[in-house]
């Protein structure tokens, strides 16, 4: 039952973010046409990568909005629309910064515009533009004045913390040693924070949440962010291609810090440990070597224990969940949330 309620709620409100979306984007392509046509086939892949995400963000602003109750905002819509700007944005640089040929299924933006450096100096400027509108949006909600500039302070701090994550992960992952802690703190930052925390304490301070309501749901997105990351990490070493959309090489290719690899680096043999030390990372690695490097993760108990990170974190956070709501369709909601996070195979 759940389960259900949960994708019922979350497919409404994907379908009013997308139209409110489209209508916001159009908005914004005639403003910018204004001031020059020259601009238009740049906005327009900027619009083309906005499209077919599943807008679990932009929900979780709306859910922690009806969590706090009070109806403080007339158009928190918008407020949703803005996160999703602003992850079409952040997912610009990241796939830069990756390499990443592929983003939802399709080629990621700065590889439609050519995959060159010119493309990746437009894409760039193109996330730029995307952090910048999702901030105008913030600014020009119809809502109380005070709540606004707490809900901005609030989105900069999503924005910082996601931005200093995004530099740990880099670092992490040029580095050949892989600390679990360091890995868990970058996790945190990066995706707890954007993905969860964030967009669920926006939405609640929009809705007039009170510091309680607001420090148990950073511990709840804290607990189910870092999970999510985790079931993120699975994917991208042992996922289905045709369901994540992206390749099951990355990861390794790119030397990402995951507590997979920190964990197999700590507890394999001595030649296992010679693999990875080479392997991982590098990014003229065979085929054979990837499944290796898989085996070793699978033979040190590496993907068992993620798998059982997983799901401690992801209890964490249902205990949490009376915290956050007394109301039985919100639980409902929340419990869903967790539910998805971890058994998603996409």
């Amino acid at each position: 039952m759940k389960n259900v309620e949960f994708e019922q709620y979350f497919r409404k409100s994907a379908i009013d973010i997308d139209k409110a979306l489209q209508r916001r984007l159009r908005a914004w392509v005639s403003t910018s046409n204004k001031i020059t046509p020259s601009f238009s086939p740049f906005a327009k892949k900027f619009i083309d990568a906005c499209d077919g995400g599943k807008r679990i963000r932009g929900s979780l602003i709306l859910l922690g909005y009806k969590i706090a109750g009070k109806k403080k905002c007339s158009d928190i819509l918008s407020a949703a629309v803005a996160y999703e700007i602003f992850q079409t944005a952040i997912l610009a640089h990241d796939d830069i910064i990756d390499k990443s040929p592929t983003r939802r299924g399709r080629p990621s933006l700065h590889t439609t515009l050519g995959s060159d450096h010119l493309a990746t100096s437009y894409a760039i400027c193109l996330g730029d533009v995307g952090f910048f509108l999702a901030y105008q949006i913030l600014n020009e909600l119809n809502c109380d004045t005070k709540l606004k500039n707490l809900a901005l302070s609030n989105f900069s701090d999503t924005m910082l913390n996601t931005t200093i994550g995004e530099i740990l992960d880099i670092k992490l992952s040029a580095e050949k040693t892989k600390d679990e802690q360091d890995t868990l703190t970058m996790l945190d930052l990066k995706t707890a924070w954007y993905t969860v925390v964030g967009p669920l304490q926006l939405g609640a301070i929009l809705g007039g949440a009170d510091k309680k309501l607001l420090k148990n749901i950073k511990e709840f997105g804290k607990n189910l962010g870092i999970a999510f990351q985790i079931q993120d990490d699975i994917l991208g070493t042992f996922g289905d291609p045709t369901k994540t959309g992206k390749s099951v090489d990355s990861d390794i290719k790119e030397g990402k810090s995951t507590i997979l690899i920190s964990h197999a680096l700590s507890h394999a043999n001595n030649a296992d440990k010679k693999i990875l030390t080479q392997a991982y990372g590098s990014q003229s690695i065979t085929d054979d070597e990837i499944q290796i490097v898989r085996d070793i993760m699978v033979r040190t108990g590496s993907l068992k224990y993620a798998e059982l990170s997983l799901e401690k974190l992801s209890k964490s956070a249902i205990k949490l969940i009376p915290k956050l709501t007394k109301k039985a369709e919100f639980k409902n909601l929340l419990n869903g949330l967790v539910d998805y996070i971890v058994k998603r195979n996409y």
